[in-house]
């Protein structure tokens, strides 16, 4: 996707956008709008299709919809989130942790032992933190220890990223 495109997706879903779960399970994406050219122009940049939906809106207008989940939607969140406010942020890294966590047990991986984290993580924490985030919210939505972020953050860990 080119930048002025995410740059674009990114400020509609930062304001109509919402972030959840579809069947309690998938992290999804949707967007639901009375304007059916901007719904429809969000569909094609998440490669997926708009629909009208059956309902109508209290002045007689034509809802549109669209939305993904799964995969999809968690890389798209992953291309968002440098661009989200912080409620957003939050809100977005609890559904990848969600869903992360969902396919380690899947795949039978027990996390009984230390977290392994990725680069891309760690990343993600230290820019939570120059958001103002504090540390301690910040080791709620990722999962792991205050001091393990605060370690993170000082560089003492990760040093080469």
């Amino acid at each position: 996707m080119k930048q002025n495109d995410l740059l674009w997706l990114a400020g509609l879903l930062e304001g109509e956008g919402s972030f959840g779960f579809h069947h309690k399970k998938y992290p999804r994406i949707a967007l639901v709008m009375t304007d059916e050219d901007i719904v429809q122009r969000a569909a094609q940049l998440m490669d997926t299709v708009s629909r009208s939906e059956v309902r109508k809106t209290t002045s007689g207008g034509t809802v549109y919809r669209c939305d993904i989940a799964g995969p999809k939607a968690v890389a798209l969140m992953r291309d968002l989130l440098p661009l989200m406010g912080k409620r957003r942020t939050i809100r977005i890294l609890e559904l990848i942790q969600s869903f992360e966590l969902e396919n380690a047990r899947r795949g039978g991986m027990s996390h009984a032992g230390p977290r392994k984290i990725s680069a891309q993580s760690v990343l993600i924490i230290r820019e939570l933190y120059k958001r103002g985030l504090g540390v301690n919210k910040i080791a709620e939505i990722a999962n792991m220890s205050h001091q393990n972020i605060g370690s993170i953050i000082r560089r003492r860990s990760w040093k080469h990223i």
